[in-house]
Parts: structure tokens; sequence; C-alpha cells
């Protein structure tokens, strides 16, 4: 997937950032099966894709800085009925076996688009995990909020 370096080109940034967090805040919602350029469904390329890029993209300025990056997910990958009046929750599943590309994630047979966007938001959790094991010497937990040094 190609990313637009904008802002992350660290030519035109040389030095630490430093300030308020970097907060991934993506969301989408699409009612039904799309696809980006890339030919990854939306909801996984915009939700969990650009952000991940990103914050990746902008990795030397973030080591050289005191930035921290804050990934906001949903409590749908908790929950992924849209009606919760009876019943036991239902969790959003990732079952990554067989799966060799992105782009067959979330595919248009059996597309349900509130599991589709939970599924890229279980995806931000599990890649702040990942990225706060990588860049940082702080983390936050990505679900409940809790920070340590």
């Amino acid at each position: 997937m190609e990313m637009n370096r904008g802002g992350a080109d660290e030519r035109r940034r040389p030095g630490p950032m430093r300030g308020p967090p970097c907060a991934d805040s993506a969301r989408s919602h699409f009612p039904d099966h799309r696809l980006s350029a890339d030919g990854v469904e939306m909801h996984i390329a915009l939700d969990y894709l650009a952000a991940y890029g990103l914050t990746t993209l902008l990795d030397g300025p973030l080591r050289r800085g005191r930035a921290r990056v804050v990934n906001v997910a949903s409590d749908t990958l908790n929950d992924t009925r849209q009606i919760k009046l009876a019943g036991r929750p239902r969790p959003v599943t990732l079952d990554l076996i067989g799966v060799d590309d992105l782009a067959q994630l979330n595919p248009r047979a059996g597309f349900v688009p509130f599991e589709a966007y939970a599924r890229a938001k279980l995806m931000t959790v599990t890649a702040g995990f990942a990225l706060a094991r990588d860049l940082a010497t702080t983390w936050c937990h990505p679900c409940s909020g809790l920070c340590a040094a």
C-alpha cells in the first residue's frame, strides 16, 4: 500500500517530535463492501493501515522526541451485536489461518459491516501493543487507558 508521506517526511521535519500526543483516531464505517485502490477492504485500509502506516513513517521523530502515540479503539471488539438488549456478548474474531495478504480480510462473501469495523479496531489494538513494545519506554494499554512509565 502506497502512503502519502506528506508531513512524515523526515527531510521536512528533522527534529524530534515534542508536545501533545499523536492521536490515532482514524475511524470509518461503510454499510457495504468497498475496496481501497490497493484491493484492501476499506475498514482495514482506513481504521488500521492508515494509522499504523503513519506511525511507522514517524518512527525517527518519535524516537528522538518525547512523543506519545495514542491508539483510539472501540468497545465493538468486545461485542459486535448492534442491539445489545439480550443474549451474550459476541466478540469479534480474527482468524489469520491461511491469510497471506490483508486483502483477504473482510471478504465480500459473508461481509457484515459492523464486524468488519470491529475487526479493524482489533487489529489497531494488536498493532498498538507491538508498536508500544518497539517504539516507547512508556506504554498505554489500548483498551483501558492505563498508562505507565
